[in-house]
């Protein structure tokens, strides 16, 4: 009772704060109240919470409050990551919620995800102004994140648990998007880096369904419900399926469209890293042979051989028109030496 107690005063005191705006205008007190937020998980144990009044309601009011901290992102740029880490707990503890509280969360979790997404695109309209020099930088976001693609991958890292909440809607609207660069071309710059940071984003939550669904059949191994098995053995073909589809339509735009633009590549680079674990079963061979199948079907290729000769082929082209650049080149020869090292594992 005691510890529902002081959860409950925590939940309080936090819709208290939304509420009334206490602070939040200060953005030393936004980021302190996001790290707070952050380190809920790590110190209240949510399972007891789950199902209660107070917890819905400070969740509600988490939600009206990220939402708005993500459409004024510039304000809080370095607190977001720590006001996603609350949502990313709610995607494991959501598992334990009473029936009719997890589709509003998991809902929740979904828009918050997409407006994350939108809040990149609306960087890279931000950073291509101030290049321009139609604006200041604000604070000390002087260095944009596609140019550093370590810096890109670290921001949207949230991405890979909380694409675990309905996936296939995220999955069709990140295809949709993905529809509307089909014809791209690199006289338009803000599409080209809103391209650049999708080509990131679907590297991110490809890589982290990957890892969930490693685990979950991993699992499965020592369950000895059938049906369970097979139910999970469905599942990992239907998101990979759609891994499949997302990674082709990258592949299908990258070489349709054949652009030179650095940023462009470097995000390219990251997605073939990604890609190239799928491809080998870094992680499972379920996933392996589904996101192969969708890929030959989609590019109308005939076998694994064809997509490997069109991983080779982008490889070696960066490395030789990009002598010059310390990192593409970096990026180029480390994927192609763990390329050539897989391939001869293989064989052998």
């Amino acid at each position: 009772e005691k510890s529902f107690a002081y959860m409950m005063t925590i939940f309080d005191g936090i819709c208290t704060i939304i509420d009334k705006n206490i602070g939040l205008d200060q953005k030393e007190c936004l980021h302190e109240f996001c790290r707070l937020l952050g380190r809920i998980n790590k110190h209240i144990n949510l399972n007891h919470a789950h199902g209660s009044d107070g917890y819905l309601e400070a969740v509600r009011k988490v939600r009206t409050f990220t939402l708005a901290t993500l459409d004024n992102w510039a304000q809080g740029f370095y607190s977001i990551h720590y006001l996603l880490n609350f949502w990313e707990s709610l995607v494991t503890f959501s598992k334990n919620a009473h029936s009719e509280d997890v589709q509003t969360i998991q809902d929740d979790i979904l828009t918050i995800a997409c407006d994350f997404i939108a809040s990149k695109f609306s960087l890279a309209n931000y950073f291509l102004k101030v290049d321009r020099g139609e604006r200041s930088p604000v604070g000390d976001l002087f260095e944009n994140p596609l140019e550093n693609d370590g810096q890109a991958k670290q921001q949207l890292a949230p991405l890979r648990l909380l694409s675990k909440c309905h996936f296939q809607k995220l999955a069709e609207r990140l295809k949709a998007q993905l529809s509307e660069y089909a014809d791209l071309q690199s006289s338009d710059t803000l599409k080209v880096h809103q391209f650049s940071w999708l080509v990131h984003i679907i590297a991110v939550i490809i890589d982290g369904n990957q890892r969930n669904l490693h685990n979950v059949l991993q699992e499965n191994c020592s369950n000895s419900d059938r049906i369970q098995q097979d139910d999970q053995e469905e599942r990992a073909l239907t998101v990979n399926s759609l891994n499949g589809e997302l990674i082709s339509h990258v592949f299908y735009i990258i070489e349709k469209q054949n652009l030179n633009i650095e940023v462009l590549n470097l995000a390219f680079l990251q997605f073939l890293d990604t890609f190239t674990k799928i491809f080998f079963g870094e992680w499972t061979h379920i996933s392996n042979i589904a996101v192969h199948s969708k890929i030959c079907e989609l590019l109308e290729l005939e076998s694994e051989n064809d997509v490997l000769s069109i991983l080779i082929k982008k490889i070696l082209f960066y490395v030789q028109n990009y002598p010059d650049h310390t990192l593409i080149t970096k990026r180029s020869i480390k994927l192609l030496d763990k390329l050539f090292a897989k391939v001869s594992v293989k064989r052998v």
